[in-house]
């Protein structure tokens, strides 16, 4: 018979250090091989959310950013190692719409502009067309 931790192992083995995860957190942590397991596999697991993590705010990826730091504090809890990525990606998201904010007033702006450009163009276009016809 399988006991948790031969399933746990046996995850390991094939990359799955999330599924050890799980299932080391209901097995019994009194024992030193299924803690010393459970702690292995939480360090893997940090070590991947951060990557992916730092990768996506690189490449100002930020849904698939935050969803992953949610993903991290409900597997992992939130910790000083998450702490500071929660942070630049919340800078980022107030950059970004800091900048949406100020590229949408210049949008706003450049149609305002055409749209008299146009007005005087058309009222233009009509008082010649007016003389030419008087």
């Amino acid at each position: 018979m399988n006991t948790p931790l031969d399933n746990a192992k046996r995850y390991l083995q094939v990359g799955e250090p999330e599924k050890a995860f799980a299932l080391l957190k209901h097995s019994d942590l009194s024992n030193p091989e299924h803690m010393q397991l459970m702690m292995l596999c939480r360090k893997t697991l940090s070590e991947q959310y951060v990557y992916l993590i730092k990768d996506y705010l690189d490449n100002k990826r930020l849904v698939e950013a935050q969803e992953l730091i949610l993903k991290y504090q409900k597997n992992l809890g939130t910790d000083s190692i998450i702490k500071p990525l929660y942070s630049k990606m919340q800078q980022m998201e107030l950059s970004d719409n800091n900048l949406l904010a100020r590229y949408s007033r210049i949008s706003l702006k450049k149609i305002t502009d055409i749209t008299i450009a146009l007005f005087i163009l058309f009222t233009f276009v009509a008082f010649l067309d007016y003389i030419v016809d008087h």
